[in-house]
Parts: structure tokens; sequence; C-alpha cells
């Protein structure tokens, strides 16, 4: 059954101690604050800078949590 509760959601991604969390394109949106625009730029223009998407199906794509975590890690932080 899938939870339509947004609170609890936010509570799992936001925790991220599961190594094999995978997130959803609306859950990776949420995460990095970004439109479904925005991921899209991230997953076709930035080529192997940003982590692949596992394909589980037509139009089934999930991130692994921790590779998230250490894309932004490794990002430099802003000077402001």
């Amino acid at each position: 059954m899938i939870s339509t509760d947004v609170s609890n959601r936010r509570g799992a991604v936001a925790a991220g101690n599961d190594p094999l969390q995978l997130l959803t394109t609306r859950e990776l949106m949420g995460f990095l604050r970004l439109s479904r625009v925005g991921v899209w730029r991230l997953t076709t223009k930035l080529g192997a800078a940003f982590p692949k998407a596992i394909i589980l199906g037509h139009n089934q794509k999930r991130w692994r949590r921790h590779e998230i975590d250490a894309w932004l890690s490794e990002r430099p932080r802003s000077a402001t």
C-alpha cells in the first residue's frame, strides 16, 4: 500500500540511514529542492557527474540515496 501521508515520506527521505534506500523522482525533487525540469537537467546535462538512476520499468526510475548524499558532499559550498 502506498502512503499518502507527505510527512511520513519526508521523514523517511530525511532519515537517510538505509544505504539501500531508493528515491523516486518526486522524492529526489523534494530532497534537492528542484523542479522536475531541474532534476532532468541534472540527469542529462551533467552526464557522469550525477548518479545514474536505476530503471525498474517503463517510467520507473529510482536513485540510491547514499549516492546522492556522496554527490552533494562533493559539491563546492557557496561563499555566501
